[in-house]
């Protein structure tokens, strides 16, 4: 009997001992949003913010060479407003690319976002 009071004395503390160690904590080794904006590249024209703050799911324009069509406006993880949109070469048979603009709260002025998540791609093989 004694034996095992000494057992369970040891084994509980054994436990607590290992759930007492911190959590580690994981490191990214790649940054899944970019955050740096090349304000002069990225700038959109300021004729078109009106559109990007108040346009509506679908709405459609014509920029440049470009067919725009405005997708959802949401509240992007590092609090700015962005809208995502398609971007078609006019007379083109080529695919539309999806872009994001995010919307800077200091001058209210919208910047393209340089697409990270959105390019990369898998090859999901879920077996035969």
């Amino acid at each position: 009997m004694r034996m095992f009071k000494w057992m369970l004395v040891f084994g509980v503390s054994g436990i607590m001992l290992g759930c007492a160690k911190p959590i580690e904590q994981p490191v990214a080794s790649r940054e899944l949003v970019e955050n740096v904006i090349e304000k002069d590249k990225n700038l959109i024209p300021e004729s078109y913010w009106v559109v990007l703050d108040t346009g509506q799911t679908y709405e459609q324009l014509q920029v440049s060479i470009y067919q725009i069509t405005l997708l959802d406006l949401y509240q992007s993880a590092s609090g700015k407003l962005c809208r995502r949109f398609e971007a078609q070469e006019i007379n083109t048979q080529d695919s539309p690319e999806i872009r994001v603009a995010c919307k800077q709260q200091t001058d209210n002025a919208w910047y393209l976002s340089s697409p990270a998540v959105s390019d990369l791609t898998y090859d999901l093989n879920l077996g035969s």
